[in-house]
């Protein structure tokens, strides 16, 4: 074996356009992004009067029917965004290995949220569930990408000389190699999280004026193991001249190795548990509301383990190169037939992360403020950012234009739960841009056979919405604050559609 000094080694490019990506998909969901476009009722502050809308103000429960039931469901849709991923950024050495991913995005459907609730003269109470906020990647793809490789290596050789009355010279040889490589990159397993939101308050109505205080829990679990590895196989031709002697040689050399390797290991749990007060008043025309939440320190449980792994090909070396077929005579190379060996690297570098116990996360304050006017509802809430929390922000705008015997309403909501890690990086967990339109129809079912007796008022909402990544994938990219992803091309808007339908029942 003989360890080589390494002068010059290049992988010149990948020729992504000739290779499919890797594929993979990524789901979540937002109850709240949903559930907006069915009402304005369960999402805008100055508007919640439904048992549902009592998570976005609690005020809601003064505004609830004697016995109220409400649910709303959507239907999954799904669309492709084209991301890259660095696997081995460049050196000196060698090119960056750029992957493209096509991820499939898929907006979760089902059932977003249900509540029932009740009211005494003024006093109103409920209670709700809500579809878990999630987020999740799964891998189950390889490809493959040739790499142009070529560059020079200084080796010494023991070389037979039959000018010398020594047997073997020792002789400096300049190796310039040529060859492709070919990468193959396979990903496999997946990472999930999820946040389910449960609820439960009371209220008091006095006329246009309501007050409101809720309980909230939300239950976090997750995890997964994913794994991306890169892996380099190859024949490559090498021709060897010595600045002290004539001729030359020719090589073929095997080369393989792994140049990149990622996995995770994972798993979180836990409960967090907050307390909100709200109040929204309604003047004809003019509505306006708002909230404040307090949540409370918690734990969450968890194991986490990252190993990362990439040829360090500084360390490059020409391993049992077979010397048998070359001997110097008159001061000049001669070779038989082309000798054989194979390149190494020698060293990898390795990073490996272990981190088992509690994820404190920190008590948070949070708020919300909501308008209508005229045909006009807006609303934003959130919670005040802090370093090792988990965060979340709610934007919306819309119009309702008036229309008879049905309200109609438009517009766009944008709703993200992130982590504000210690350093201050903002790691999102779900970004999701909506724009889409709305109606609420009343029925009653009075006519149906039970309908003359008991009476049953209805009120069915539908919904059609559009995730707009599109108009957001920079904001993700610039969230992600890394150079190993960028996201190249997002879904058109109108592949992205789907719908929501919802009921809500006052007795």
């Amino acid at each position: 074996m003989r360890h080589v000094k390494f002068v010059a080694l290049i992988f010149a490019g990948l020729l992504m356009a000739q290779n499919n990506p890797i594929t993979g998909s990524m789901t979540f969901s937002s109850p709240e992004a949903n559930l907006g476009f069915l009402t304005l009722d369960y999402v805008n502050p100055a508007r919640a009067s439904a048992v549902l809308g009592g998570f976005a103000n609690p005020a809601a429960f003064g505004r609830i029917s004697h016995l109220e039931f409400d649910a709303g469901l959507g239907f999954t849709n799904s669309s492709t965004m084209r991301t890259n991923v660095t696997l081995l950024d460049s050196s000196e050495y060698n090119d960056a290995l750029v992957v493209p991913f096509d991820i499939e995005t898929k907006d979760a459907g089902g059932i977003y949220g249900f509540g029932f609730g009740v009211k005494f003269a003024m006093f109103g109470a409920g209670f709700g569930i809500l579809k878990p906020y999630k987020f999740g990647v799964d891998i189950n793809n390889n490809t493959t990408f040739p790499l142009n490789f070529h560059g020079q290596i200084i080796d010494t050789l023991l070389i037979q000389n039959r000018d010398s009355a020594n047997l073997y010279s020792s002789v400096e040889m300049h190796w310039s190699v040529e060859g492709t490589v070919e990468t193959r990159v396979r990903g496999i397993g997946g990472l999930s999280l999820e946040a389910r939101p449960m609820f439960f308050g009371a209220g008091i109505g006095f006329g246009p004026l309501s007050l409101g205080a809720a309980f909230k829990i939300t239950k976090y679990s997750g995890g997964g193991n994913p794994l991306i590895v890169a892996q380099s196989m190859a024949v490559v031709n090498m021709t060897g001249t010595s600045p002290d002697y004539a001729g030359g040689v020719n090589a073929t050399v095997g080369f393989q190795h792994t140049i990149s390797s990622v996995t995770i290991a994972s798993h979180i749990s836990g409960t967090r548990k907050a307390f909100a007060v709200g109040a929204n008043l309604s003047l004809g025309i003019l509505k306006i509301g708002g909230y404040f939440e307090n949540g409370f320190k918690t734990a969450l449980s968890g194991d986490y383990i990252y190993i990362a792994t990439q040829a360090d090909f500084s360390s490059l070396c020409i391993l049992d190169v077979d010397t048998a077929n070359i001997y110097i005579s008159g001061h000049t190379i001669h070779q038989d037939t082309t000798i054989t060996g194979y390149i190494n690297v020698a060293k990898d570098d390795i990073t490996h992360e272990r981190y088992s116990a509690n994820l404190e996360l920190p008590a948070y304050k949070a708020a919300g403020l909501g308008l209508s006017v005229g045909i006009v509802d807006a609303f934003i809430s959130g919670s005040i950012p802090q370093k090792g929390n988990i965060h979340y922000a709610n934007f919306g705008l819309f119009a309702r234009p008036p229309l008879p015997h049905f309200k109609l309403r438009a517009g766009i909501s944008i709703s993200t739960q992130y982590y504000y890690t210690q350093n201050g990086k903002l790691i999102p967990l779900t970004v999701l841009p909506y724009m889409g339109a709305g109606a609420s129809i009343p029925l009653n079912l009075g006519s149906i056979p039970f309908g003359p007796t008991l009476g049953l008022p209805v009120t069915l909402d539908i919904s059609a919405k559009s995730n707009v990544l599109s108009l957001t994938g920079k904001i993700i990219e610039k969230m992600v604050d890394s150079p190993d992803f960028k996201i190249e091309s997002t879904p058109n808007p109108l592949k992205t559609l789907s719908f929501g339908v919802g009921v809500r029942v006052e007795l």
